[in-house]
């Protein structure tokens, strides 16, 4: 079994080699021939041949992808990798024909080394929702606010076991019994969250995110599937359910039922959240709820 810098090292490499080179040869070296894919690109085979189509097909739409790791995090035989990419637009895409639209996109994976010393599983979720909204696909894009500066403190006033609490009471008591001033304990005064640098910072950001959710969706319930921490950082691999009885950007309730997944990076000082990266499956909630071509969009 690799040890955990060679895992890491794997997981530059996925990045740097795969995704940014394509390099098909490299994607051999570190990713089993029956490799599993948990969340794969729609249309994309199985296996590794598959995952490699899915690679080659996103680089003949963006030719100059590049794919920059932000955070890995590796525990036991789960490796994380947190990135971010910038591309041009510059092929046909998924029977979309080049716009030359610049986009920036980011994504997070939990990838399972085995007993081969290559990836066998993969989790992974990606800024999917955005990428359309910039290729002008679905329309609703505005450029972000800048981020603001991530808050400092102490990384080692908890430990990865108390991290891993604080996520999970984060979860059970905020965005599953909507505790929301629960978040005044959890999260730094100043905490950001770079996927969504328009919420406000700290606890209140939680609070808006938490309270959109369950106003629209009152049965709403995240249950965590897999957690994996190192250090300062804690990543969970959520399943999120709900009912939509309430309105969602701009959608009035549909009474439908939707299930999709999220995955989460949090940065932990002084015991408190301080950064919430993360990445939900909106295309496939907004499809559960009838929001596609032949339906209007969000506002």
């Amino acid at each position: 079994m690799l040890g955990k810098e060679e895992m890491r090292a794997a997981m530059h490499r996925f990045s740097e080699r795969v995704w940014s080179a394509g390099d098909a040869q490299t994607a051999a070296e570190i990713v089993k021939e029956d490799f599993v894919d948990h969340d794969k690109f729609p249309g994309a085979g199985p296996g590794r041949d598959g995952f490699v189509g899915t690679v080659m097909m996103f680089r003949a739409g963006f030719p100059d992808l590049k794919v920059q790791i932000v955070n890995t995090v590796v525990e036991g035989d789960r490796a994380v990798d947190h990135w971010e990419g910038t591309a041009t637009h510059d092929g046909n895409f998924m029977g979309v024909p080049p716009t030359g639209k610049h986009v920036t996109m980011s994504g997070i994976g939990i990838a399972r080394f085995g007993e081969s010393n290559k990836i066998e599983e993969r989790w992974a979720q990606f800024s999917a929702f955005s990428t359309m909204q910039q290729l002008g696909i679905i329309p609703g894009y505005e450029e972000p606010p800048p981020v603001p500066p991530m808050p400092s403190g102490d990384p080692k006033a908890t430990t990865v076991d108390q991290n891993k609490e604080i996520l999970t009471r984060h979860v059970e008591e905020i965005w599953n019994k909507g505790n929301l001033d629960v978040a005044d304990e959890l999260f730094h005064p100043q905490a950001i969250t770079p996927n969504a640098p328009q919420l406000p910072p700290g606890p209140e950001g939680c609070k808006v995110a938490a309270k959109m959710f369950r106003d629209a969706f009152p049965d709403y319930h995240m249950t965590i599937e897999d957690i994996v921490g190192e250090e300062d950082r804690v990543v969970a691999r959520y399943r999120q359910t709900g009912t939509h009885q309430g309105e969602l950007f701009g959608i009035p309730p549909t009474g439908k039922e939707v299930d999709f997944e999220e995955i989460a990076l949090l940065k932990f000082a002084d015991g408190k959240i301080i950064v919430s990266w993360f990445q939900t499956d909106l295309l496939k909630m907004m499809s559960q709820l009838g929001i596609g071509a032949d339906a209007p969009a969000p506002a």
